[in-house]
């Protein structure tokens, strides 16, 4: 990973970060996970731009940094292929953490054969391609986009989605972003990170502290 992850959108955001950085300062570094994901997932879709999902239509990112934002919707059919996913009716949470990751997956390929970003490549290796690549800033929030519209069908039980989680600022890695939920039976919190992998390829879902540790599936 490196500085290309957030890409340009890292930089712009320089002034968010010095406002919060007395924030950080003032309760210290080990409570800055928990500050952070108190915040609604809502606050960060505003933060790049793209509107709270509805129903029935709803804001991906469509660049790297979210530099371009599509509006799409899905047919009856797409939310059928969907639904399946979740039949049968996850009995525990550690079987819903698979549905999601299938569902998010599923919901790359039809978003991407909507506006061009079928061809998005794992980590950053399409950047010169010529094809619409999305880094980690893009991948966090179309993911979060997903984990909302499952909540809002119903079809997620035993988690929410959360504000994502990020990795840089203080652990000595390069920044980093990535969707999260939490189970709501335990408060356990997960990444759930679609940038390591190729459009329509399921994201890893690992707990928060592993990730935030430099989690890399290799």
């Amino acid at each position: 990973m490196g500085m290309s992850c957030g890409g340009n959108n890292i930089i712009r955001r320089s002034t968010w970060l010095l406002l919060l950085l007395p924030v950080f300062f003032s309760v210290g570094c080990a409570s800055t996970s928990s500050i952070v994901n108190s915040r609604s997932p809502l606050e960060y879709l505003r933060l790049h731009k793209v509107q709270p999902p509805q129903r029935e239509r709803f804001q991906v990112c469509a660049a790297q940094g979210c530099d371009s934002i599509s509006t799409l919707s899905y047919s009856t059919e797409q939310w059928q292929q969907l639904q399946k996913l979740f039949q049968p009716v996850a009995k525990n949470a550690d079987q819903e953490r698979e549905q999601i990751a299938q569902a998010v997956a599923l919901m790359e390929v039809f978003n991407g054969a909507q506006n061009g970003t079928s061809h998005d490549q794992g980590r950053n290796s399409g950047m010169l391609s010529g094809d619409q690549q999305l880094d980690c800033v893009a991948e966090s929030s179309n993911t979060t986009v997903a984990l909302l519209l499952l909540q809002q069908r119903n079809w997620i039980r035993f988690h929410q989605p959360i504000y994502p989680y990020h990795r840089g600022f203080f652990s000595f890695q390069m920044p980093h972003y990535s969707a999260a939920i939490e189970e709501l039976a335990t408060g356990k919190r997960y990444a759930v990170d679609s940038w390591f992998f190729a459009n329509g390829q399921a994201p890893v879902v690992v707990p928060a502290e592993h990730w935030k540790k430099g989690y890399d599936p290799g």
